[in-house]
């Protein structure tokens, strides 16, 4: 029980024995009957106390005179309620008469603390089940001295706990740190870590030792002969200046701990609490961990809020550092000493060693040391960092407030938002939740605050499409005999799998990826899963079948680097009859690779672009990576009909001749010009793979068609009908020349570019080539 010596109004000591132990018996309860964990009840339990100690007794003392008597204050003192018997509502709780009282009720003393409301609502919850606790187990008569028979809750959550003014934020308060800037932070702080480790190794710290704490102090690591850089698209960065916040001096002689950076660290990549991170077991964390040559590794994570413990994929150089940490734990030589989460005697938690660990304390390092650091390090990165220095404010304004201490403008738990929202660009927010150990979406959708640079250009880029009309369709099934469409309903594809998947499986040749993958077996093999799914589950697509709905497992995301990336999706199950529609689409990609080739060709000569060259990099990997998929899907597609030939085996397929129209289509030659006609050809039956640059290319195609004279009359004829879409003008000129001529569409291809070379000195493919 708080008290104050110096007040001459005092609770007696016989009711502080009371109040203590009915606090103590309330603890026990919740621990042992409840199975809830110790020290949660204090807050709420403290305020109380304080209320009963120290503010009814202070404003007692102060309505003495100078001549008061003894008997004077013991009169005063037995205002102080003895025990919960004497807690009345209207005199303790809320003065409902508007009568003048000696001190203030308890609700206005929860106020006058200047909390926010939560907080407020959390006390008078937490106070509220205390009284229920008396109320239930001391109502008999027996304890008629703390509370009895007659006696009632005194506090009604219904009427007592705050209101909210206006409404409620739907999304987080904390201020999200933009992505540009988040990458730019978490590469120093990498090159910060790498600092911190090379000097420890060396053991060169003693040059600095005494000026520890001194924010004004710069460390120049070129005088260590080790200066710390990174890639920011191909330009190289190279940082120089750190601040003494990196450098956290241990006990014993001449050594330095990178735990607290690379704790925070762990909480950008992943965006778990930074208390999550922080109270990390050194003996549980990477008991997962397979092998050194993967590039995903599953962290296990011992202590969250609300999860008893949980696995969440983590990337290579993440789980490099956790290692790194680990050793560094090992070589200074302290005795293993399992800790008890937040020192709490009953907790739901296993024991831990904790990864971070304070060598001082032997439990992690506190609260207070990573928020100080963080600070600190944010302060030096808004006026050093080579990128963000001088451009991005950090801390408030580089001043500082009303009680004299810097502070930082995200702050770490800021961390767990940026996460969030950035990830939410790629991933489905129901992966989000996984990664970050929401049991709920609609938690993670609290913390997804997209930056409104972004919603500008996405509104942009709708209202643009909308008002064009220039949105993609969806495949139709009445788009002609030329191609095959497999992900019609009436296709023969579709109509054999659901009369007998398993002999559809075996007379299409379906296959997936993840056959080459013979180290991964079982549940996410793509025509196992495809057995089991059950019909309404399976998607059907142009170039390929998915078994799982289009709800991409989370290593699925992970291996295919975004969702719905089925090129390179081990689960995508394609078979022959999807050859057509998968040309089409390698065809489509390479012209996305070209031009995001060009872009970032463009934007690296740039010295204001580099963060928009490294999205445009990231981007054409991504692109290439799915390229790469759909090519080798061909490839063994063919290779399996061919080998299947070769025995005297034959696969089905909806439409055999043009299946074997295909395979000599793509195993012989191709040129500029059949790849552009091509194209056009197949987004016109595959609107899903038009893009804009294609356009543009057919109706370049189409103006020069329209000055030759021996065209002109056939594409004018079509132009009247599709006048804005220049893609089925292109197409439908190709198909009625072949119907009025009698040849083949190759045929109308050559004839084309002949009559066109005849009429111009420069063909319209050569033109055609430079866009």
């Amino acid at each position: 029980m708080n008290y104050y010596q110096w007040l001459r109004v005092r609770m007696p000591e016989d009711s502080q024995r009371c109040w203590a132990m009915l606090f103590d018996k309330y603890a026990e309860y919740r621990k042992i009957i409840l199975g809830l964990e110790s020290g949660a009840e204090t807050g709420p339990l403290r305020v109380l106390s304080d209320y009963l100690t120290v503010c009814i007794p202070m404003y007692l003392d102060n309505s003495l005179d100078r001549n008061c008597t003894s008997a004077d204050i013991r009169e005063l003192s037995s205002n102080i309620p003895a025990s919960p018997k004497y807690m009345n509502r209207s005199k303790f709780i809320a003065n409902m008469d508007d009568r003048e009282s000696l001190f203030p009720t308890l609700l206005q003393f929860i106020s006058g603390r200047q909390n926010s409301v939560s907080s407020d609502k959390a006390v008078i919850l937490g106070i509220n089940k205390f009284f229920e606790f008396i109320e239930i187990n001391y109502a008999d008569d027996s304890y008629s001295d703390i509370a009895g028979a007659s006696f009632r809750n005194p506090i009604n959550i219904s009427f007592d706990s705050p209101r909210d003014v206006g409404r409620r934020s739907q999304k987080t308060t904390k201020k999200i740190i933009p992505q540009k800037t988040g990458s730019a932070i978490k590469n120093w702080l990498y090159c910060a870590e790498a600092l911190v480790t090379f000097m420890d190794e060396k053991r060169i710290y003693r040059k600095f030792m005494g000026l520890n704490g001194k924010v004004n102090k710069i460390i120049n690591s070129e005088e260590f002969g080790f200066v710390p850089f990174y890639y920011d698209g191909k330009k190289c960065i190279a940082i120089k200046s750190f601040p003494f916040d990196i450098l956290t001096p241990l006990d014993k002689e001449n050594r330095i701990s990178a735990s607290i950076l690379r704790m925070i660290i762990l909480s950008f990549e992943t965006g778990l609490r930074l208390q999550s991170s922080q109270w990390l077991c050194r003996r549980n964390f990477s008991r997962y961990f397979v092998s050194n040559s993967v590039l995903i590794f599953p962290l296990y994570v011992n202590t969250d809020k609300v999860n008893d413990g949980f696995l969440v994929p983590i990337i290579h150089r993440v789980a490099d550092m956790l290692k790194q940490e680990s050793e560094f734990q090992a070589s200074l030589g302290i005795d293993d000493v399992d800790v008890t989460y937040e020192g709490r005697a009953f907790t739901r938690l296993e024991h831990l060693l904790p990864l971070f660990r304070n060598p001082e304390t032997r439990l992690p390092f506190n609260d207070s040391s990573y928020a100080l650091k963080w600070i600190g390090l944010c302060a030096h990165m808004e006026r050093f960092h080579p990128v963000i220095g001088g451009d991005v404010e950090l801390t408030t304004s580089s001043a500082v407030n009303s009680t004299g201490k810097l502070r930082a403008i995200h702050t770490p738990h800021a961390l767990r938002g940026a996460f969030v929202s950035n990830m939410s660009k790629v991933l489905d927010i129901a992966d989000i939740a996984k990664l970050v150990g929401h049991e709920s979406v609609a938690s993670t959708w609290y913390y997804s605050k997209p930056d409104t640079n972004d919603l500008d250009d996405k509104l942009l880029y709708a209202n643009k499409a909308v008002e064009t009309g220039n949105i993609p369709p969806r495949p139709t099934i009445d788009s002609g005999p030329a191609y095959l469409h497999a992900a019609s309903k009436n296709s023969a594809l579709s109509q054999a799998l659901s009369k007998d998947l398993g002999e559809a499986l075996h007379k299409f040749g379906v296959i997936s990826l993840m056959q080459l993958k013979r180290a991964v077996e079982g549940e996410y093999e793509g025509l196992a899963l495809l057995r089991k799914s059950p019909a309404a589950r399976l998607v059907f697509r142009e170039t390929h079948i998915c078994p799982v709905g289009e709800q991409c497992p989370e290593e699925v995301i992970v291996a295919a680097r975004g969702r719905l990336r089925c090129g390179s999706c081990p689960l995508a199950c394609k078979s022959v009859d999807h050859l057509p529609a998968i040309a089409a689409k390698i065809r489509q990609m390479f012209r996305s690779a070209e031009f995001l080739y060009d872009k970032y060709d463009k934007l690296r000569l740039r010295t204001d672009s580099v963060t928009d060259a490294q999205n445009a990099y990231d981007e054409l990997a991504v692109v290439a990576d799915e390229l790469v998929g759909w090519i080798l899907t061909e490839d063994m597609l063919c290779a399996h009909l061919h080998a299947e030939r070769a025995n005297g085996k034959f696969i089905e397929a909806g439409d055999p001749d043009l299946v074997r129209l295909h395979l000599e289509r793509v195993v012989g030659p191709s040129s500029a010009r059949d790849k552009l006609l091509l194209s056009i050809i197949e987004a016109h039956e595959y609107p899903a793979l038009e893009d804009e640059s294609l356009r543009l290319r057919a109706e370049l195609f189409r103006q020069k068609i329209m000055s030759s004279d021996l065209l002109k009359n056939i594409v004018e004829e079509i132009s009247e009908l599709y006048l804005d879409d220049p893609i089925r003008s292109v197409s439908g000129f190709l198909a009625s020349y072949s119907r009025m001529s009698g040849i083949t569409m190759q045929e109308v291809v050559a004839r084309c570019s002949e009559i066109l070379i005849e009429n111009n000195a420069v063909s319209p493919l050569k033109l055609l080539e430079r866009y």
